[in-house]
């Protein structure tokens, strides 16, 4: 028996060559033509752009791709970043290129975060595109203030007082602190060391003390914004500590215990609450948690005591010792 039969022409009109097989939509890949002539083929050089190291807030760096038009007519293209990227382009971002024609595409790096940053890069023309990975790792120094507000409170006006403020740097490189703005007549800032810069290796927690200076009489509240001047690069901006105290005329000063920021569920810091007595009599005094305030903090020592007689330039104190739950709550001394 015999049989005869004909080719069938595909859907589009087009037929195809034998064993050729369109893949199934939705399944081309990077580079996939679209087109049945390779007349939109482009070369994207390199493939993975990587900036290395980059420091925080030094200008920006660059590297650049090549496009190649590899087709048979010519082609627009287009380049694309995520929005929001620390990645830019620094070269017009769509065109026109002729047969075997190329053109370059200048990639910036605009770092001010430590850590690792990523982005894709899209070349697109009308039937393709081409992703490029782009990376980058930030390094800096990054300072940080605990706790966040230097809060000398209350303090006796012929003595002035101070508070100590922890500096924690959370970045990547060392960072070298001078001095700062925002010291006046009322406040300045001294550390161990000074006035030699501090010193902050990366991940490590130094001391300054921030003091609010004696005066002829009492005052209304006071208040500055301290700024860091830090040597070397710093990634995000350079934070602000707010400070502020008050000069009065009391004769017994009760100092602040702030804990700053910590972090939930780990409990068991201590600060001191020093009570001074700069009166000519003996006092008695009963410390005590605020009521309706839960129990965030509780009172390790000290809840109660005698304070003998002082002087007006020799205070004699006690201390009450407080312990700190994961929620913060007041304290309240009561005499």
């Amino acid at each position: 028996m015999l049989l005869a039969c004909s080719s069938v022409p595909a859907d589009d009109g087009e037929a195809l060559g034998p064993g050729t097989t369109p893949p199934p939509p939705g399944d081309e890949t990077p580079g996939d033509k679209i087109v049945a002539d390779d007349v939109d083929a482009i070369e994207v050089t390199p493939t993975e752009i990587d900036f290395s190291a980059v420091k925080c807030g030094a200008a920006d760096a660059k590297k650049t791709i090549t496009i190649k038009n590899t087709g048979t007519r010519a082609t627009t293209y287009s380049v694309e970043l995520p929005s929001g990227s620390v990645f830019e382009l620094a070269s017009p971002a769509t065109g026109e290129l002729a047969p075997g024609a190329e053109t370059t595409i200048d990639v910036l790096a605009k770092i001010n975060a430590a850590g690792d940053n990523a982005a894709e890069l899209v070349v697109s023309t009308p039937s393709r595109f081409t992703p490029v990975k782009v990376t980058a790792k930030g390094t800096g120094g990054k300072l940080e203030f605990l706790p966040s507000l230097a809060d000398v409170g209350d303090v006796r006006y012929q003595n002035g007082g101070s508070v100590e403020i922890a500096l924690k740097n959370n970045g990547t490189e060392t960072i070298n602190l001078a001095s700062f703005t925002g010291t006046n007549a009322d406040f300045d800032v001294t550390w161990a060391g000074h006035p030699a810069p501090l010193v902050l290796e990366p991940n490590a927690t130094k001391f300054m003390n921030v003091k609010l200076s004696s005066g002829a009489t009492a005052s209304g509240p006071l208040n500055t914004a301290l700024v860091p001047k830090v040597d070397g690069p710093h990634c995000g901006a350079t934070p602000e500590l707010p400070a502020k105290g008050q000069r009065v005329n009391l004769d017994v000063i009760i100092s602040n215990a702030d804990f700053g920021k910590q972090n939930c569920n780990t409990g068991g810091q201590q600060k001191d609450v020093v009570i001074s007595n700069y009166t000519a009599f003996a006092l008695t005094y009963t410390a005590a948690l605020k009521a309706g305030d839960g129990s965030a903090f509780t009172i390790v020592s000290g809840a109660s005591d005698s304070i003998p007689a002082g002087t007006s330039s020799a205070p004699t104190t006690r201390t009450v010792k407080i312990a700190m739950k994961p929620v913060g709550q007041n304290l309240t001394v009561l005499s």
